[in-house]
């Protein structure tokens, strides 16, 4: 019994330090703020359909559909907010995907039908563009649009608000530019550009005006927001304007300044988002809080209990997974833990924490990463006392040998902690440790462990509309042999889309890797090398020559379809004759 004891013991030091790890999953672009009716998603690299909630978090080459009674809003990370109106089709082909030719990152968003309503706020390094059948529109100043895609595939866009530049004409050679100013409106149709001043679909824009109307009264004549708050991303100000006082109030706190503390009938006494569901996003798992304020407090900054305010949430602007509790009831050998630590499974052994994962029977709290960097409180007071060669020789008087690192560094923290850190460095260390004494939680009274429940809507596509059905098999049948590849529109507003014209190359988007792909010269705008990257730029500001780069290959361009591949070799060829391509006359 004893020798069973001790390997049972092993057993589970081995499966704790194998959770204990940091990883950060990339920022998630865009989730629902707003659903109404029936509203679809459809999983590309799932072949499956969800069910649109709000929260829900979209990822490159999802594609959301709206019924004849469904709308939704949209919540992109810098602030901009896109709404959807009945019997759309949005997908987002790429997010901020690294481009062949330039610095910029490309998000491009296809309108296949129906109505959308923007409100754009201002990106610096990004070209942030809707792509429709007759157009392409880039929004990359603050602007209040609509844009209409009739059953004929024609274009209208109205501007409310600023400005967007719009690319038409079929013919690459005549390809036309175009300015729409606030309080003009055009169709696009048959490679012609019709004014048409007004705002269409009313019974959308009333929809969007009373939402509006709404914001404003929320935004700006309830609340009470600390001015600091607003230096703070925009996804904390869109919380702070329309939830943060209707369900809470925002407190000074003396190490982490202000504070969000909900009021006392949010979670009822309960850990934050204990009743909550998550989502499997690119192998992470993703909180969806069922609460429509719920997005920002989840996965942008953590939460900290303290026995004055109860639970608080330190705001944060960079995003990482959420919190999760999970019980070990999940796994097969759970009968184990149940027969050799009866009491301990439903206390410790149970509090294994996903969102930077490490398990303790704390909370997921700034103290942790103070162990974790600098080894313990007494070494990070040396080391704010000292400085890092005093750290060092603490660290080896403490341990008996030396740190593993030269002098503690945040490259292995959470982009939220950071900022948590560098603020707590400026208070007095003996404050510091007094406040994180003080404030450790009473046994397990406030630490719950709770087992994950995934969001279970997923839609079986029998019992799908006929119209959606349909689509979806299309899109599914057709994009597996490609491998979620689409070719670059030729009215497009990336640079690799006219210097590939130029050069007669052909070059794709892939949704999958978010990435641009050119199978010719075998290259991935996520695997150049700098001295190609500088080639294909040089090459683009050069009218006069043709792309000289090394090829390289990528999995992604051995992906392509035969067809691609054909084409590429006939384009290749043709480059060859005319002393293009590679370079050589």
């Amino acid at each position: 019994m004893k020798k069973q004891y001790f390997l049972t013991v092993f057993v589970a030091l081995i499966f704790l330090s194998a959770i204990n790890g940091y990883s950060e999953i990339n920022d998630i672009y865009c989730h629902f703020t707003l659903v109404e009716g029936d509203v679809y998603i459809f999983k590309s690299n799932k072949d499956q359909a969800v069910k649109a909630v709000v929260n829900h978090p979209l990822i490159q080459g999802d594609i959301v559909y709206t019924n004849g009674n469904g709308r939704c809003e949209l919540q992109f990370n810098n602030g901009t907010i896109m709404r959807m109106n009945n019997h759309t089709e949005l997908q987002l082909t790429t997010v901020l995907s690294p481009s062949l030719t330039s610095n910029k990152k490309i998000t491009t968003l296809h309108l296949n039908k129906g109505q959308v309503f923007s409100m754009n706020q201002i990106y610096k390094r990004e070209i942030f563009q809707l792509i429709t059948p007759e157009s392409s529109i880039k929004m990359n100043a603050r602007s209040t649009n609509s844009v209409l895609v009739n059953k004929k595939g024609h274009t209208h866009i109205y501007v409310m608000r600023g400005k967007v530049g719009v690319l038409y004409d079929e013919n690459p050679q005549t390809l036309k530019h175009e300015s729409i100013r606030a309080g003009n409106g055009y169709w696009f149709k048959e490679n012609k550009m019709i004014p048409e001043h007004k705002k269409m679909s009313a019974d959308f824009m009333l929809w969007n005006e009373k939402i509006n109307t709404n914001f404003k009264d929320l935004h700006y004549g309830k609340s009470k927001i600390p001015p600091v708050i607003y230096r703070r991303s925009p996804g904390i100000v869109h919380f702070a304007e329309r939830f943060s006082t209707r369900f809470g109030s925002w407190e000074y706190n003396e190490l982490f300044g202000y504070v969000w503390k909900p009021a006392d009938f949010v979670f009822q006494g309960k850990r934050p988002f204990f009743d909550a569901n998550y989502v499997e996003i690119n192998g992470e798992l993703i909180l969806v809080p069922n609460q429509p304020w719920g997005w920002a407090p989840a996965n942008l900054g953590t939460w900290f209990w303290t026995k004055t305010q109860g639970w608080i949430w330190i705001p944060g602007d960079a995003f990482s997974r959420s919190v999760c509790g999970v019980g070990l009831k999940n796994y097969p050998w759970d009968w184990l833990w149940e027969m050799m630590f009866p009491y301990l499974t439903d206390h410790i052994f149970t509090r294994v924490i996903l969102k930077d994962p490490y398990w303790n029977w704390l909370y997921f709290t700034p103290n942790y990463w103070i162990m974790k960097v600098f080894g313990n409180f007494e070494l990070y007071r040396a080391y704010r006392t000292g400085g890092a060669k005093y750290w060092r020789l603490a660290y080896l008087k403490t341990f008996k040998q030396k740190p593993p690192y030269k002098k503690p560094g945040h490259a292995n923290i959470p982009e939220n902690i950071k900022s948590i850190m560098n603020r707590m460095n400026r208070v007095p260390f003996a404050a510091v440790k007094k406040y994180f004494s003080e404030n450790r939680p009473d046994s397990f009274k406030y630490i719950h462990s709770i087992q994950i429940k995934s969001l279970n809507n997923r839609i079986n596509k029998e019992n799908l509309p006929g119209f959606l059905k349909a689509k979806i098999n299309r899109i599914s049948n057709d994009a597996k042999p490609v491998n979620n590849h689409l070719s670059l529109y030729k009215k497009d507003w990336n640079p690799d889309a006219k210097w590939s014209r130029r050069n007669g190359i052909n070059i794709f988007y892939s949704t999958r890797k978010n990435e641009v792909v050119c199978p010719e010269l075998k290259l991935s705008s996520r695997n150049l090398k700098g001295y190609q990257k500088s080639q294909l730029k040089r090459s683009a500001m050069n009218r006069g020559s043709s792309a000289s780069v090394t090829p390289v290959c990528t999995s992604s361009c051995s992906s392509s379809n035969t067809t691609t591949s054909s084409t590429s070799r006939q384009s290749s060829s043709s480059q060859s004759s005319r002393g293009g391509g590679n370079g050589k006359k």
